[in-house]
């Protein structure tokens, strides 16, 4: 379900600056991704067979989750 969103932030971004090639376009995007803490992906164990569990809580298992989230508010449009 990401892919549709990420491709509608890029058109946007590209819609106020149809000059940037697509190396700028990238680093533009990844200037609105903040970073997630590691207890903000987890799940219950007993659904993810194999996962790792929290220290926390034997029931709660780490989860891959992606490598932040986009806040378009947060992006830096170059000059």
């Amino acid at each position: 379900m990401a892919t549709p969103h990420v491709a509608a932030a890029l058109a946007l971004i590209k819609s106020e600056r149809p000059d940037l090639d697509s190396d700028q376009l990238v680093s533009t995007l990844l200037t609105g991704i903040s970073t997630i803490s590691e207890n903000q992906c987890t799940g219950l164990c007993s659904q993810f067979p194999g996962a790792v569990p929290t220290v926390d809580d034997p029931d709660l298992c780490l989860l891959p989750c992606g490598s932040g989230l986009l806040n378009m508010a947060d992006v830096n449009l170059p000059e």
